[in-house]
């Protein structure tokens, strides 16, 4: 008697398991860049400094 074993299921599961790791890599990617397009986006902004503007963290010094 001869027995034939199948390795169709585990050659799909393997299958599967490769599709679902590749989506989810490229997923991880795609927010990876989406997040550095952001940061650069946002480092390209200017923000105006005011010369005039009140100090509002100084360290006010006293003498003993």
């Amino acid at each position: 008697m001869t027995h034939s074993r199948s390795f169709t299921p585990h050659i799909l599961a393997a299958f599967f398991v490769a599709v679902l790791l590749a989506l989810v890599t490229a997923s991880a990617w795609s927010h990876e860049q989406a997040d550095r397009a952001a940061q650069a986006a946002a480092s390209k902004i200017d923000v105006p400094t005011d010369e005039e503007a009140p100090v509002t963290d100084a360290i006010i010094e006293t003498t003993n």
